[in-house]
């Protein structure tokens, strides 16, 4: 997993990311308005936040960033269409996870998607419960993982659900 340094190279990375989810409905999907213009997606990103991606030969595939808030941080992610369904996506969040809960005692999420709420919890997320046109003007689904709650996800019959953006 890599570190967002924001050195150019870096920054080319990710205006290709953002391009290539502005192209689709994927920016709309996993972000909120404040991320429609580039300007705004980087300045989300710089410090005290933290970026850690992965790539392939199409660039960004896997995401997740950390947003400080108080001794926590909120915790957000994304899984290019591509790759939502391969293990290495698992893997990616687990890992993702781990960087995170290293840093913070507390990672929160918030997500319009009620289907990723119910994923995060295969990781050891708990539900706290929903805030009124918190995202966007939609309901919010509010979660945390903590170490205590963390855990290897289980899936029925073994078979890996997709793992979506959230």
């Amino acid at each position: 997993m890599t570190v967002y340094d924001g050195m150019p190279e870096s920054d080319l990375l990710l205006l290709d990311w953002w391009t290539r989810m502005a192209a689709t409905m994927e920016l709309e999907q996993a972000f909120s308005v404040i991320h429609a213009s580039v300007g705004g997606f980087f300045q989300s990103f710089r410090p005290p936040a933290v970026l850690v991606y992965e790539l392939d030969d199409q660039g960004i595939w896997f995401a997740a960033w950390f947003d400080p808030v108080m001794t926590g941080a909120f915790y957000g992610l994304w899984v290019a269409p591509h790759m939502r369904l391969a293990m290495c996506a698992l893997r990616a969040v687990q890992k993702s996870v781990a960087f995170g809960l290293e840093k913070f005692p507390v990672l929160i999420g918030a997500t319009r998607q009620t289907k990723v709420a119910r994923q995060a919890t295969r990781f050891g997320a708990r539900i706290v419960g929903d805030i009124p046109n918190l995202f966007d003007g939609e309901t919010a689904t509010i979660c945390y993982i903590t170490r205590e709650t963390v855990r290897e996800p289980r899936f029925a019959n073994n078979n890996p659900s997709e793992v979506s953006n959230g």
